[in-house]
């Protein structure tokens, strides 16, 4: 009998995705973790493994579909099915018992969900719609089943008692705020929660922030500018909407202050530029490469810079290891692929593995676990130009260098290549002289670039 494997839950992040690529065909035999499609989330490329193994008797997706965790793509006939449907046909039939009728009405809707083919090719203007027809059809389900109000909560929602009534969107939406459910669903005793009640929640406390503070400014509606003019109204990609969420969350979260310097990285453009020339076989030595090294040996010195804050635990998480993130400019958006353990590799194994992971961003073959576990991010923005600028803290993280176009200055008799240094950090845990002390190692470092070449 065939089996139906559905998109299982691949992390906390990954709800949904477009099917890059199918890899497996109708009369296939596939086994039991072999990766059946690869799926495209909102930053990474993912290998979907199929937890059933027998012969494939349908697949249920087709590229460029866009899936949501729990939307079928196989269907399976599974080892040893065959066999057992034999002797099911041997022994005597059973009837079952019968459903009660409010049960079965409320299977039957359930059932069809799980019977419809994923729809191919949606239009990306037509998503938001459907995931709002999406939740009014959850809310009109739960308006369903209830028979009678049920008792009011309690303030304080018991360990034992159901899970919230709230769906995969809702969930990851609180997540993304950093809103607490249970609070909403006080709010709203009684009632299936939507992304529309969290928002509400948000508004309500900002409004009433506002109020305490008379100062804060309170965001208005746009206008309808299609009054003066032609407009056109473009949907944001989805990298492009999840960045801005955490952009925002981190805004939010830690106030940013940052503290601008420059290094004369006259030396050690001279070294880069002379080891260019003679690095056909090798990989390309870039600023970036010596800058990430260089930010470990200051990492090193100024621990808190490497750290995390936990403010529930009112406690400064201190990593002993040294995972660097380096954000690449792609046509998806910024994506951030983390360089692991920078200490114990040269400047060039560093250069090998951002050249690789850079390759990988724009390919569209970056892995989400490629993204995860920075402790300190580095953003380079010089091949473009600018002077200085304010990079955005890659939230948990405390701090983020922003590094601009180097230019020539004048020193005395001679001139001296400059480099911008743009460092943001968390005031919670970082002041100004921690600041100031850890872009002057960092200073040092990039001023001395044969100790960064010969560091393992």
């Amino acid at each position: 009998m065939a089996q139906q494997f559905k998109l299982p839950n691949l992390g906390e992040e990954v709800d949904e995705g477009d099917v890059l690529s199918v890899l497996v065909s109708v009369g296939d035999t596939v086994s039991a973790d072999q990766n059946v499609i690869e799926l495209e989330t909102d930053k990474a490329t993912l290998d979907v493994p199929c937890s059933l193994a027998g012969k494939v008797t349908e697949v249920l997706v087709s590229e460029g579909d866009r899936i949501k965790v729990g939307d079928p793509i196989l269907s399976v006939d599974t080892d040893g099915q065959v066999e057992a449907t034999e002797q099911k046909a041997q022994e005597p039939e059973h009837p079952k018992p019968k459903r009660e009728p409010e049960e079965q009405e409320r299977r039957e809707p359930e059932k069809r969900k799980s019977e419809e083919p994923v729809q191919r090719k949606r239009a990306p203007q037509k998503v938001e719609q459907e995931e709002e027809e999406e939740v009014a059809e959850e809310q009109e389900e739960f308006e369903e089943q209830r028979e009678a109000p049920p008792p009011k909560r309690e303030p304080q929602r018991e360990a034992e008692e159901e899970p919230l009534p709230a769906g995969p969107a809702t969930r990851r939406l609180a997540r993304e705020l950093g809103v607490d459910l249970d609070e909403v669903a006080r709010a709203n005793p009684d009632e299936r929660l939507t992304p529309d009640h969290v928002k509400r929640f948000v508004h309500d406390r900002l409004a009433a922030q506002a109020t305490a503070h008379p100062g804060a400014v309170r965001v208005p509606p746009l206008p309808d500018f299609s009054r003066w003019g032609l407009i056109d109204r473009v949907p944001r990609s989805a990298t492009a909407k999840r960045t801005a969420e955490r952009m925002s969350v981190a805004w939010r979260v830690a106030p940013q202050v940052t503290h601008c310097d420059r290094a004369d990285i006259t030396l050690l453009e001279s070294i880069r530029e002379r080891y260019a020339d003679r690095s056909d076989d090798h990989p390309k030595l870039t600023l970036t490469a010596f800058i990430i090294k260089a930010c470990v040996t200051a990492l090193k010195e100024h621990p808190k810079f490497n750290a995390s804050l936990d403010e529930a635990a009112d406690e400064l998480i201190l990593k002993h290891y040294y995972h660097i993130g380096a954000a690449v400019d792609t046509d998806r958006g910024l994506l951030v692929p983390v360089i692991r353990d920078c200490d114990s590799k040269t400047v060039l194994q560093i250069a090998a593995d951002l050249q690789e992971m850079a390759e990988r961003a724009r390919g569209r073959k970056i892995k989400l676990e490629d993204m995860q576990g920075g402790t300190f991010t580095v953003t380079n923005v010089g091949g473009i130009g600018g002077t200085m600028f304010t990079p955005i803290i890659n939230y948990p993280e405390v701090a983020i260098l922003g590094v601009t176009a180097a230019t020539e200055q004048p020193d005395d008799d001679t001139r001296r290549l400059m480099l911008p240094l743009c460092l943001t950090f968390d005031h919670r845990v970082i002041n100004g002289a921690d600041a100031a002390r850890f872009a002057r190692t960092l200073i040092e470092a990039l001023e001395d670039p044969e100790a960064l070449l010969l560091g393992g």
